[in-house]
């Protein structure tokens, strides 16, 4: 179950089981920290009261404070002096142990803003900064309220106040994870392998921490072992990385303990061994009394306590900061790994939706082109019989009809093949939509030269001049649909052309080169992008005009004028290039001329041109 829910189920007990639960549970622990107590101070290096108290507050909240308080006073009370002062000491220590996580909380709380500040590394830090307030408030009073009721003397307020303080730090960060995250919710399933892993993994963390700290001096003399205390770290990394911060506070927790215990029991690395002190030392003589000597062996073991909490401190945050920074990342990468499958997911439905489009594109536009082919070629008959009859009244019943008679069967003749004309381009562009392209190597310059002998009379009677720069390449596509791209293109620079010296240029370059030459030999490299173009010195075009030359039965001037034509013809053209792959566009100043580039991209052959 997460935070929240956690919350929920405590707030369904009456307030006052709460309460004495924490204060059964904080007294116990109290009266197991004060077994560690060092002499005459009341302060223990590991005070377990702490974490137990600083984790109720953070899955409860502030209600449960009484708890702590009763638990506190009862503990002090039973170990302190039954006097007066003992009785003030103990109601002035039990304030400071119940501010000690309500202020901690309140702290953390405006540092992190997520119910669980043990995933991510930096909310560690804070969390450690929040304990560590809590901590010297805590210490601060009961080491003051030791020596202000003369409990201590004044020679030991320094000693009692820095146990006291790493002694709090000690148990908060040791416990208060492991009772915290063991109500949060594991990211990964219990498998059986897992299950053996962690086994495994707490089994030799606790045979590694026993032979560390254990009493084997006597079968193995290296003075190394006393530096390999924090050999174990390995060990918290393997928890941190394998599993999560529930199962490393689990880890660090046990570690602790098996540290605790052994140097309690004067062994360990923390401890000095006999063979290291001097008999004279630790025997009394005339010199050394025997209380001397017992003072002696009370400040190593206070000694070795002092360093057994740097090592526990140690232990905790590192293997807090571990476990954070490593769910931190795995979240991410599994968030990273979320939205990458949503991406690839989103791009697989956009595809099918994009596919799904294009095919109903493409059904719609052969609809369209299947429709345009019947429609133009059954509405050719009716208006040929319509233009047949209309010349039958005029021949046979002419002489009959008045000459506005005569007038309208003239203009129903004209209408109809206006009409009939206008459906042969409609025809005419359905089927180069709808036939196959015979895509060959085909030789440009020999499609140009019998494009201009079928209009070389015309030319001749315009007085148009036609210039081809270099010969055309020879280039993979449609002979027949290329060649109506030229003819269409030659026809229109011919027709709207009013100039007294009129010519026409038909060229081409390579893409990358430009306007420029290619060579004259009429080779290009294969793949290269060709741009062909048709200049002429006509009439121009208006450049608002510019974007609207390739719509259908588009006419930029009057019907009749300039030869008359149906606005069909740069359609058809389009509708080729695009056939082909390529695109077709063009540059134009009015008064001065127009030139149309198209590129055809079926790739040029390897051939050359004769």
């Amino acid at each position: 179950m997460n935070t929240s829910e956690v919350v929920r189920s405590v707030s369904a007990w009456p307030r006052f089981l709460h309460v004495a639960a924490v204060a059964v549970i904080y007294y116990a622990a109290a009266r197991l920290g004060l077994t560690l107590q060092l002499p005459d101070t009341n302060a223990s290096p590991v005070w377990p009261p702490s974490g137990i108290g600083f984790a109720a507050v953070m899955l409860a909240g502030y209600r449960v404070w009484p708890g702590i308080a009763i638990g506190a006073f009862l503990a002090n009370l039973h170990t302190l002096p039954s006097t007066a002062a003992g009785f003030a000491t103990s109601c002035g220590i039990c304030v400071g142990n119940t501010l000690e996580p309500v202020v901690g909380l309140f702290v953390l709380r405006r540092l992190v803003s997520v119910r669980n500040p043990l995933e991510r590394a930096r909310n560690v830090f804070r969390f450690v900064a929040a304990a560590t307030a809590g901590c010297l408030i805590a210490s601060t009073n009961g080491a003051t309220n030791l020596w202000a009721w003369e409990i201590i003397p004044s020679a030991l307020y320094r000693q009692a106040w820095l146990t006291w303080c790493l002694g709090d730090m000690a148990g908060l960060l040791i416990l208060a994870p492991v009772i915290f995250m063991l109500f949060q919710k594991s990211d990964f399933d219990w498998t059986r392998s897992r299950t053996l892993e962690a086994v495994a993994l707490f089994a030799l963390l606790a045979a590694a921490t026993q032979f560390l700290f254990g009493d084997y001096r006597d079968w193995i003399d290296l003075e190394l072992m006393d530096s390999l205390a924090y050999a174990v770290v390995p060990g918290l990394a393997w928890a941190a990385f394998r599993f999560g911060p529930r199962e490393t506070a689990l880890a660090a927790a046990l570690v602790s303990a098996v540290a605790i215990v052994n140097t309690s029991n004067e062994s360990g690395p923390f401890y000095p061994q006999p063979a290291r002190i001097s008999s004279q030392q630790l025997r009394p003589t005339h010199a050394l009394s025997a209380t001397v000597a017992s003072d002696f062996k009370q400040r190593l073991r206070a000694e070795s306590l002092l360093m057994l909490q740097i090592f526990v401190l140690a232990i905790a945050i590192t293997a807090a900061i571990l476990a954070g920074a490593v769910t931190e990342r795995n979240r991410s990468e599994q968030a990273l790994r979320d939205l990458n499958a949503t991406l690839e997911l989103r791009v697989v439905e956009r595809t099918a939706e994009l596919n799904q489009a294009n095919a109903a594109l493409e059904r719609s536009n052969q609809e369209l082109d299947d429709f345009a082919y019947i429609a133009s070629h059954d509405l050719k008959e009716p208006l040929r019989g319509i233009n047949t009859y209309s010349g039958y009244l005029l021949e046979d019943y002419g002489d009959k009809l008045d000459a506005e008679g005569q007038s309208k069967l003239n203009t129903l003749q004209r209408l109809t093949r206006r009409m009939e004309s206008l459906i042969e381009s409609l025809l005419t562009y359905s089927r180069v939509g709808q036939t196959e392209l015979a895509v060959q190597d085909t030789n440009l310059s020999e499609v140009l030269a019998e494009i201009l002998d079928s209009l070389v009379v015309v030319l001749q009677e315009r007085g148009v001049e036609i210039r081809i720069p270099q010969p055309l390449p020879i280039l993979y596509c449609d002979r027949v649909r290329v060649g109506e791209v030229f003819r269409n293109l030659i026809t229109n620079a011919m027709k709207y052309n009013e100039s007294p010296e009129k010519w026409i240029e038909i060229g081409f370059c390579n893409g990358s080169a430009g306007d420029g030459d290619s060579g004259g030999n009429g080779a290009l490299t294969k793949g290269s992008p060709t741009v062909f173009h048709v200049r002429d010195n006509g009439i121009g075009i208006r450049e608002k005009h510019l974007n609207s030359v390739f719509k259908m039965f588009k006419r930029l001037n009057a019907r009749d004028q300039y030869g008359g034509g149906t606005g069909v013809g740069l359609t058809i053209v389009k509708k080729i290039v695009e056939r082909h792959g390529g695109r077709i566009w063009l540059e134009s100043t009015f008064g001065e001329g127009t030139t149309f580039f198209f590129t055809l991209q079926q790739g040029p052959s390897d051939a050359t041109s004769s």
